[in-house]
């Protein structure tokens, strides 16, 4: 016999997890388990997990548990992986069970019957049937508990036996649901079970994948497929709704005009036989008169058309379409045959109040569908326009600038484009010129290198006021002149992957209208280069939020000192410091005089690093900081932070993140000192948070001289992170004399 017990005291009672494989016959006693279950219950177990792998000379052996579990008061988690009974009385069980999941493998009659609706507070239950012998006898599942809201039923078709594997036939089993407050159902049963709803719940979330036609060893008949019907019929309330192929295939056999309405639902989500037709899907839409959202997942599991292919055909238009549905999505689509095209037709010339229509492909002659569906079917306005796609010859890139062309022709409002060159090689996408004058175009994000040309008598992008652009090789006189071109830009992001360009290219950022700019530098760690030579000059007075993620400690100038609300900088470089000029030492110290008007600044260790490095007597004044997030490398010590508070007077909130990552001597360490207090501690810091704060390099002396100085302190917050000495330095930080009356300190 082989145990594995684990028992976890928790704040809110004990978490007890039992595991007993047994591996010879003569060992098996399974009244030792029951012991230790009850050993738990009498312990006030809160979360329990029982899991008994049984020998396969006593795999129909059943797990007494211990009758104490059914009024166990403090058991609000139960997890059942092994086969069990207990007797069931008639008074309520199980008063605190909240949370309830089971694997079964041959149950018992009786106790499925009774067991659930015995929990009278449950919320969440899961019942696993795996490799259940399902063809010997009739098993109701009664699930009647008013108080549930998330059930999850899964029942495997596989049967395992000493010869092998072999597939089942169609369930003669019952599930009765009865759950008037139940919001999450998730089915997954290859067999087909009957499964009953009752009361029909208000649901959120319903998702279906019932049958496994490949595994079954007969066909299903045409009764036994109504099933997945009269499940519909239960759950029709539901707001969002799920249905796998099998589902599909099973509602197409059973279909008699005999779909339910769903007056609730919003989001529909179908997969659809590619090679079986489109028979049920204006049925689901003239039955969903809210409907907002569709989704739909081609498959194409058939080797040919059979001959009962149904095209997508309606005589009326549904309501949803004309009035409700805002966003279709197609996935997989192959885009071979005329029948798809004249689907995506249909929907789009229907579909009066359409924002979103989403077209995923995979197969080689894609491309042909898409240039059909933008010449042939899309006949009006775009709003959103998201092109994502892999190109791997010069015929494919060339076939780009029309599909943007076409989207632009429609005055497309947000433009998204993404494309990725599959072969050898550093290739520029060309933009089509009529995107430079586009007055409806509002958004745009380009995922890829890019290029084209701006001329200079024009006003390029007059509507233009969000702009993100992800770049490798950046074209410099474009980066010169792009951002300066865009006369009501309020929002920019520059992602850029892997610089490793020659030239110095400089990124002119003239724009009075921007608010929000966000630069992300990264560095191929594999080939790099060190510092980069790379430039941003960032002209834009009227700047609110500013973050810089840089990991090529790229030069970067603002000009105008804009009256910024946030500031958030992450620089560091990959070479070493001794390797850097003087010049480059100083980049991250003229770019903090740039932003020295800010409200709320954020530094990470890396930063404070270079700072350290380059700081010589010449820290900006923050005359405006009330907000100050510093990570601080704890081995390095103070050497900055009363630089930052001598130049803030303002400051209000201090937050210390301190990092214990580097290894270093005590020699490199730099202790608190400053000889006169900030005046900011004695007038205005009225919050100080220290993150990850450790019982040594002077931390706790930090802390003490902080709570003696801030006269108006109002709040200390102490995150502690080492356990062993937690409760000791709990202590001593309480001992320690407040300058504020009215401080108070809280451990997080």
């Amino acid at each position: 016999m082989a145990i594995k017990i684990g028992v976890v005291q928790q704040s809110d009672g004990w978490s007890v997890h039992v595991a007993d494989y047994y591996s010879d016959p003569e060992e098996r006693d399974l009244s030792r388990v029951s012991a230790w279950i009850s050993f738990a219950v009498d312990r006030g177990v809160h979360d329990l997990t029982i899991r008994v792998s049984i020998a396969e000379a006593w795999r129909e052996s059943l797990i007494r548990l211990p009758q104490s579990i059914l009024t166990c008061k403090s058991l609000v988690k139960l997890r059942l992986d092994s086969d069990f009974f207990f007797d069931i009385p008639d008074s309520m069980c199980f008063p605190s069970l909240k949370i309830f999941h089971i694997t079964i493998v041959h149950p018992d009659a009786n106790l499925m019957q009774k067991l659930f609706s015995s929990c009278r507070v449950l919320e969440d239950l899961s019942i696993c049937s795996s490799d259940i012998d399902f063809n010997d006898y009739l098993l109701t599942f009664d699930i009647h508990v008013p108080t549930l809201k998330r059930l999850n039923i899964q029942q495997d078709l596989i049967k395992y036996f000493s010869g092998g594997v072999r597939f089942g036939g169609v369930s003669k089993h019952k599930y009765v649901i009865t759950a008037r407050n139940l919001e999450y159902l998730c089915i997954q049963d290859d067999t087909l079970a009957s499964v009953v709803v009752n009361e029909r719940p208000l649901l959120n979330v319903v998702d279906l994948t019932v049958g496994a036609s490949c595994w079954l060893e007969r066909e299903v008949s045409r009764g036994e497929a109504k099933r997945v019907m009269e499940l519909l019929k239960g759950i029709n309330l539901t707001k969002i709704l799920s249905l796998a192929p099998s589902t599909m295939e099973y509602l197409g056999l059973a279909f008699d005009d005999d779909m339910p309405t769903f007056p609730n639902l919003i989001r529909l989500e179908l997969s659809i036989e590619g090679y079986f037709g489109w028979k049920l899907l204006p049925n689901f839409l003239e039955r969903s008169p809210n409907l907002e959202v569709l989704i739909i997942k081609m498959d194409y599991l058939r080797a040919s058309v059979p001959e009962d292919f149904v095209n997508l055909e309606s005589d009326n238009v549904p309501s949803c379409l004309k009035l409700r549905v805002k966003k279709i999505e197609i996935r997989d689509m192959f885009g071979l045959e005329d029948d798809e095209l004249e689907a995506v037709r249909y929907m789009l010339r229907n579909c009066e109040v359409l924002k979103e229509f989403y077209v995923c492909g995979r197969s080689p002659n894609f491309e042909n569908f898409v240039d059909s569906v933008l010449c042939r079917c899309l006949s009006r306005d775009v709003q959103d326009f998201y092109l994502d796609c892999t190109i791997i010859s010069d015929d494919e890139l060339s076939r780009v600038v029309p599909w943007i062309s076409s989207a632009v022709e429609r005055k497309v409002r947000n433009l998204n484009i993404k494309v990725d060159i599959d072969w050898y090689g550093d290739w520029l996408v060309r933009l089509p010129q009529s995107i430079l004058t586009c007055s409806s175009l509002v958004e745009l994000s380009i995922l890829s290198d890019f290029i084209f040309d701006i001329p200079d008598s024009v006003v390029c992008f007059p509507s233009l006021k969000l702009l993100g652009i992800s770049i490798k090789h950046p074209d410099g006189v474009l980066m010169q002149k792009l951002f300066s071109n865009c006369p009501v830009l309020e929002d920019l992001s520059i992602y850029g992957s892997k610089f490793d360009n020659e030239e110095v290219v400089t990124f002119n950022i003239k724009v009075p209208t921007l608010k929000m700019l966000r630069i992300w530098l990264g560095m191929d760690y594999c080939s790099s280069k060190g510092v980069s030579k790379h430039k941003f000059v960032v002209t834009a007075r009227n700047l609110e939020y500013l973050h810089i993620d840089d990991y090529t400690l790229s030069s970067f100038l603002v000009n105008e000192r804009p009256f910024l609300d946030v500031a958030s900088l992450n620089v560091s470089v990959l070479s070493l410091i001794n390797e850097m000029d003087e010049l480059e030492v100083n980049r991250v110290m003229e770019l903090l005089r740039g932003i020295d008007c800010t409200k709320t600044l954020s530094l990470t260790s890396c930063t404070m690093d270079l700072i350290g490095w380059a700081i010589n007597d010449n820290m900006p004044t923050f005359t405006n900081l009330i907000h100050l997030e510093l990570g601080i490398k704890a081995c390095f010590g103070w050497k900055l932070l009363p630089h930052f508070l001598d130049s803030s007077p303002n400051l209000e909130v201090l937050i210390l993140q301190m990092d214990h990552k580097t290894k270093c001597t005590l020699d490199s360490f730099v202790p608190f000192e400053s000889e006169n207090v900030p005046s900011c501690l004695r007038l205005h810091i009225k919050e100080i948070e220290i993150i990850n704060m450790k019982e040594k390099y002077d931390e706790p002396k930090l802390v003490n001289y902080l709570l003696r100085n801030s006269e108006v302190l109002e709040k200390l917050l102490v995150n502690i992170a080492n356990s062993k000495s937690k409760k000791y330095l709990q202590r001593q930080i309480l001992k320690y004399s407040r300058g504020s009356a009215a401080c108070e300190i809280e451990f997080i």
